[in-house]
């Protein structure tokens, strides 16, 4: 395998990763909207944020811990076979 292959594939999930991070932090935005005070917009905005959070600490792990970001990133692939789970 080719270094550049390599590098490709090192630093794809990360920026992958990265990226939907920010793909879910734009749908927080909704909160600015709602016309709360300041300590009520910054607590549903800290809610609104907790699935950002949960995929930036997997990003974290996984970058020093590769088996669990391959464990982490390969639940979401597997097959089941067209039955519900």
């Amino acid at each position: 395998m080719h270094a550049s292959v390599k590098r490709v594939l090192f630093w794809a999930p990360r920026i992958l990763c990265i990226l939907f991070a920010i793909f879910l932090s734009v749908f927080a935005l909704d909160v600015f909207s709602e016309g709360y005070g300041f300590w009520q917009t910054i607590g549903a905005l800290l809610l609104h944020l907790v699935p950002t959070f949960i995929v930036v600490i997997a990003l974290l792990i996984g970058w020093r811990h590769l088996i669990f970001y391959l464990t982490y990133s390969s639940s979401y692939s597997m097959p089941n076979d067209g039955r519900q789970m």
